[in-house]
């Protein structure tokens, strides 16, 4: 039994036309495979997908990731320093750039030692608006002296 000829034509819904590219994309290189262990040569295919980013903002990406962890890295050396020289190991073994890096660590953990005192120490909204509550009590001689009764 013979398949039926397939009209080509554009597909104009988006969501129909991204899943049959993934279909198709998926049989090319599953074909590609096979070609390769038949034959037994190696394959290369190359396929522009206007779905997906471009493989320049996809370096950038991984570039700023790359840099990200670097400085969470060299943060954590030196959070690291920071702690052998609390426990008296010194700070002849430094250089230049890592007891700049710990000036820079120590000076961003007082800030944030700073930060959390003051909201610590500042009165909480709900406390600042309570009415006080009166503390006074009526007693039979201040009842006497207003005209009311015992």
């Amino acid at each position: 039994m013979t398949r039926k000829k397939v009209k080509l034509s554009y597909i104009t819904k988006d969501s129909a036309r991204k899943s049959t590219f993934k279909k198709g994309k998926k049989g090319l290189l599953k074909k590609a495979s096979e070609l390769s262990t038949l034959c037994g040569i190696e394959g290369f295919m190359i396929i522009y997908n206007p779905y997906d980013a471009q493989l320049e903002q996809r370096i950038e990406q991984a570039n700023k990731q790359l840099k990200r962890q670097c400085r969470d890295n060299r943060e954590k050396e030196t959070t690291q320093v920071m702690f052998q020289c609390l426990a008296k190991q010194g700070l002849e073994i430094l250089n230049v750039t890592d007891l700049s890096d710990l000036g820079w660590l120590l000076e961003q953990n007082l800030k944030d030692i700073d930060k959390k005192i003051y909201t610590l120490a500042k009165p909480s909204h709900s406390q600042s608006f309570a009415p006080a509550a009166s503390t006074t009590m009526a007693t039979p001689e201040t009842m006497l002296k207003s005209g009311g009764k015992v």
